[in-house]
Formats: C-alpha cells, structure tokens, sequence
C-alpha cells in the first residue's frame, strides 16, 4: 500500500497549485471544497477549509530502502 503525505497550506498557495493543474474533480462539502487534480504527472487530493486554510494530500515519495550492513560470520575458532 502506498503511503500518503499531506501538508497544511493557505488559500492562496492552493489557488496558485490549481491555477497551473489539470482538474480531475471537485465536490462542495459544507464550509468545505474537495479537489482532485494533477500536475506535472502527479495526482493531488486538496480540502478547502474554512478560514483561509486547506489541506494538500499526495503520493509519498518512496524512499531507498533501509538495509543494514551485516558483518559475515566470524570462522569458527577465531
């Protein structure tokens, strides 16, 4: 399962995002607006909220997977 990064961000930042994306869907919800959109290649889910904030959710980037060194077992009698 892919995991989800989201990040608070104002009115203005999300109007500067959807001003440049390609919208999938919108929904009103209460006090509220639920976009759908992408841009540059990339989908985003964004919650208007009331009083100037929104809420930006999109794919976390997979990082490298964590490895550990593991030394080789030391010969026997050493």
């Amino acid at each position: 399962m892919s995991k989800l990064a989201w990040r608070s961000i104002a009115h203005t930042e999300l109007a500067q995002l959807l001003n440049g994306a390609a919208l999938g869907d919108s929904s009103a919800v209460g006090d509220s607006t639920v976009y759908h959109f992408s841009q540059n290649g990339s989908e985003f889910v964004a919650v208007s909220l009331p009083e100037g904030k929104a809420v930006l959710l999109e794919m976390a980037t997979a990082g490298r997977p964590q490895r550990r060194h593991i030394d080789p077992e030391a010969p026997p009698g050493a």
